[in-house]
């Protein structure tokens, strides 16, 4: 089974104007659309697309209020379980604006008290070595270390742990020995002020077994301690939508990892996956054709 944790999901609401988006006047809407926004969530709706109907995953995090019942109907809609943990207050709502010019609108999302954490970390006690566990995304209003108990659980169940997320809650579950981490160039930079490559070596030598890196168009790299892998993009499109592309990723490679692909194979499938979805707009599903045309055309080097 594959659970992915959403600690701070969103409704997100895209708004798309065809004319030009103006400051003083009202502005007309040429479409809108609510859809279940958080990492953890992107991750799991993308690992339904390339596994299709025989997919077994789950949805686990807090949703609250209308907003929250929301999301889950919607994620019940597209055939997605989920087990959240129910909160006071709402869940946020985010706004995605496109048109001549592009914004999004992020709300920082609902406090979660102790006793409501203590029921997410209890859904992961049946988890085995069997599973996969994703925890990604932002953290909700709280005064403990979500990521570190998080990942601590996982990792102590045999479980494999994987984590998308930065600054100080990346080196905390680097040294928890998760299984693989997620960052982007930039957030790495961030971390380790170091060029990026040895900059993935320092997390691996904090703990972690493997760091994904993104490099926006320009491809992904898998590197540890055996290996720096890079991987192109070999099909260049017109970019839609940005919004989950780097979730997709990290889809691609669990993907790959479920389906018992090489290292190299892995991360073809998650540069694959980032750039299909990158090339397909909003409104529509996931081109499963286009990402085999990528995966296939795909190069890994070596570079070490």
């Amino acid at each position: 089974m594959i659970y992915t944790i959403t600690l701070n999901p969103s409704l997100d609401y895209y708004i798309q104007s065809d004319s030009e988006i103006k400051t003083t006047v009202p502005n007309k809407i040429h479409s809108c659309r609510f859809k279940a926004g958080g990492k953890g969530i992107n991750v799991l709706r993308m690992l339904k697309c390339l596994h299709g109907c025989n997919f077994e995953g789950k949805a686990l995090g807090f949703t609250a209020g209308f907003t929250g019942d929301h999301i889950e109907d919607l994620l019940k809609g597209e055939g997605l379980d989920c087990d959240f943990v129910r909160t006071d207050g709402q869940t946020r709502v985010n706004v995605k604006l496109s048109g001549n010019t592009c914004a999004e609108f992020n709300a920082s999302g609902q406090s979660v008290c102790r006793f409501d954490f203590e029921l997410l970390l209890s859904k992961l006690d049946g988890i085995s070595s069997d599973d996969t566990v994703i925890i990604s995304g932002s953290t909700p209003d709280c005064r403990y270390d979500t990521y570190a108990e998080l990942s601590e659980r996982v990792t102590s169940k045999g479980a494999l742990c994987i984590c998308d997320t930065t600054k100080n809650d990346l080196i905390t579950v680097c040294k928890n020995g998760v299984f693989l981490v997620k960052p982007n160039v930039y957030e790495l930079a961030e971390i380790t002020n170091e060029p990026f490559v040895k900059g993935a070596l320092s997390l691996c030598n904090m703990g972690c077994e493997n760091v994904l890196l993104s490099d926006g168009g320009k491809g992904g790299y898998f590197i540890n301690k055996d290996n720096i892998l890079y991987c192109d993009v070999p099909i260049k499109r017109t970019v839609y939508n940005t919004v989950g592309a780097g979730d997709s990723m990290l889809a691609g490679f669990v993907y790959g990892k479920y389906m018992k692909m090489s290292d190299a194979d892995c991360l073809k499938s998650a540069v694959a996956a980032g750039s299909s979805s990158a090339y397909t707009p909003i409104s529509q599903a996931l081109d499963i054709l286009l990402y085999d045309e990528i995966f296939q055309k795909c190069s890994v080097t070596r570079l070490n």
